[in-house]
């Protein structure tokens, strides 16, 4: 663990706080008023008004701050799992859970890749969800998190 800096992971590390602080920059930018105050509104009762508003002709030079904070979420939320996934590996060098029931033998750091995939296409699919209305009609973004807030 001592050396993990000389590993390689270093530039994950680098790349994931440029990301971090150029999502930042994006969500100041991208301010519109009080109540759409970044990209990622979560405003799914009134999705289509808020879109609307958002894409509106005087709101045009937010249009690219809108894209492009859903692009590098994608890749923000890649960097994250990958640090978490190589450190979990060195901590975790080929510790097995192990099922003799069912006879199955992954590592701890299997079982967590299998999870951070599953959480990664939630975010991809979250994302495409604000950008695009025939993914956020398929994954029923409206309805399934409407009654979240």
């Amino acid at each position: 663990m001592k050396n993990w800096l000389q590993k390689g992971i270093t530039y994950l590390i680098i790349g994931w706080i440029l990301a971090s602080l150029v999502l930042i920059s994006i969500n100041a930018a991208f301010r519109i008023n009080s109540y759409i105050e970044i990209p990622q509104h979560g405003h799914f009762d009134n999705f289509e008004a808020v879109n609307a508003v958002i894409f509106s002709p005087e709101n045009s030079d937010k249009i690219n701050f809108y894209h492009a904070f859903f692009i590098l979420d994608i890749i923000w939320a890649t960097l994250l799992l990958l640090i978490i996934s190589y450190l979990i590996r060195n901590l975790f060098d080929d510790t097995f859970f192990r099922w003799k029931k069912f006879k199955i033998k992954i590592t701890v750091w299997q079982a967590f890749f299998f999870f951070a995939l599953l959480a990664l296409l939630t975010d991809v699919l979250e994302s495409f969800g604000y950008e695009f209305i025939g993914v956020r009609d398929f994954i029923g973004l409206k309805v399934a998190w409407s009654g979240i807030f």
